[in-house]
């Protein structure tokens, strides 16, 4: 399944937050800063925010259960960035009173063409979850602080995520190569 590296990450964010609809290009840039579903995301009320404590709630994840998201400064950002409308309760509001947005694919394909993503067709709204994981898991990202994030009841879930690049594979064989060499040289 196709992921978006870190500087793909950022083009995406940087183009959604550029895009002359606030509530489309929030609500993608959060999905590729949250690792949320889309679908969970898309219909998150002004009362599910808590600004005061950082948090976004979900009542009912798609696993059934409740969920909460620990909102960075970024996220904060980009929440205060859209519009609140007295009519409409929904975060990212749609054109219909008191709707939120519809799915946002025109948005988010003309946010992937912006930013210049190969093979455009192949990064759809669930590669944003799959970025965040893999991402965070290559920096060298705790497993279960993943798995935390992403709401997953099992560890199996997340590891499917774990594309750990070359770079973080010589990474790997190299620290445990001078953990080796450091120990021999302290008992010689």
């Amino acid at each position: 399944t196709r992921y978006c590296n870190i500087e793909e990450t950022k083009k995406i964010i940087s183009a959604a937050l550029a895009y002359p609809c606030r509530s489309s290009g929030a609500y993608i840039a959060l999905l590729f800063l949250m690792g949320c579903r889309a679908s969970e995301l898309r219909v998150r009320k002004w009362d599910d925010i808590d600004l005061a404590n950082r948090t976004l709630r979900i009542p009912r994840t798609k696993n059934g259960s409740y969920h909460i998201i620990y909102l960075s400064d970024f996220m904060v950002e980009i929440i205060q960035s859209v519009p609140r409308l007295i009519s409409n309760p929904y975060l990212f509001p749609g054109a219909k009173l008191g709707k939120p947005i519809g799915d946002a694919r025109y948005a988010f394909n003309s946010i992937k063409e912006t930013a210049g993503i190969p093979n455009p067709d192949e990064v759809v709204f669930h590669t944003a979850r799959h970025s965040v994981a893999s991402n965070l898991i290559s920096s060298g990202t705790d497993i279960s602080a993943v798995q935390k994030l992403l709401n997953h009841r099992s560890i199996e879930s997340t590891l499917r995520y774990a594309k750990l690049s070359e770079a973080k594979q010589r990474q790997t064989t190299q620290h445990l190569s001078d953990m080796i060499r450091k120990r021999n040289t302290n008992h010689t």
